[in-house]
């Protein structure tokens, strides 16, 4: 029979999980439309675009389903979050385009996004991005590196392919054994529609009209402060990943 001090220990440690499940304290702000476009000078001037749970101060972080819906965000609304002050989130579907007068902001951060967007969807994304920047704004974002992963590949790179699996594929007996399944499991799996090198990216960021496209580093960069939260050091996602900033 388990001793109270275990049944006390065990209790206690369901408390503690619960209190990490519990949801931040989340401030409703007014309308988004009366913030992004009722005002003559717009409020934000950073996006980071299809934020998922990473949260970062000073930016407003905007997804279709923000934190993973796990809290009950209304469509259309701002909030900020108590635990991250100057973090505001916005539940907002992107296909209806970035919520941002033209040449409003100065600057636009998105990772591992562009590849869930098809062909069509990805250059009419890159378009909004562009027009809702202001003169000598900047874009900066991270994306899987299709030419890292056809070296990996061809060169039968089992460590980075091993690496891969364990962490973003899920436990199958029949699937994500062989070298092609792990490749293939990338390319169709978490949504992806689209795959891009530097080199393909850089030429349509050009024909839209950006300029100074560059390579960036992983958590590195002149334009962007706090990237830390943007691209923290511990995140598995910098060895698969290639970054790029350009600029209006």
């Amino acid at each position: 029979m388990p001793s109270l001090r275990k049944l006390l220990n065990k209790a206690l440690s369901n408390f503690r999980l619960e209190l990490k499940r519990l949801p931040p304290k989340i401030a409703p702000q007014s309308s988004a439309h009366d913030v992004l476009w009722g005002n003559a000078t717009p409020f934000f001037k950073k996006y980071h675009i299809g934020c998922g749970s990473i949260l970062a101060k000073g930016y407003l972080n905007i997804d279709d389903a923000p934190m993973g819906n796990k809290y009950d965000f209304k469509e259309h609304h701002l909030y900020e979050v108590d635990e991250v002050p100057g973090a505001f989130i916005l539940k907002y579907d992107l296909a209806q385009g970035i919520p941002a007068r033209h040449n409003s902001l100065q600057r636009i951060y998105h990772s591992h996004f562009l590849e869930h967007l098809t062909r069509d969807q990805g250059v009419q994304f890159l378009k909004d991005c562009f027009d809702t920047l202001g003169d000598d704004g900047v874009m900066r974002f991270a994306l899987p590196d299709f030419r890292l992963w056809c070296t990996n590949y061809v060169n039968g790179n089992h460590e980075f392919l091993n690496w891969y699996r364990t962490n973003f594929l899920p436990e199958d007996e029949y699937h994500y054994r062989a070298p092609s399944q792990i490749f293939t499991g990338m390319l169709y799996n978490h949504g992806h529609q689209m795959a891009y090198d530097y080199e393909s990216i850089s030429m349509l960021l050009a024909k839209i009209g950006f300029r100074d496209i560059e390579l960036g580093v992983w958590g590195k960069s002149t334009n962007f402060d706090r990237l830390d939260l943007l691209e923290p050091q511990d995140s598995q996602r910098q060895f698969e990943s290639f970054i790029v900033e350009c600029r209006k």
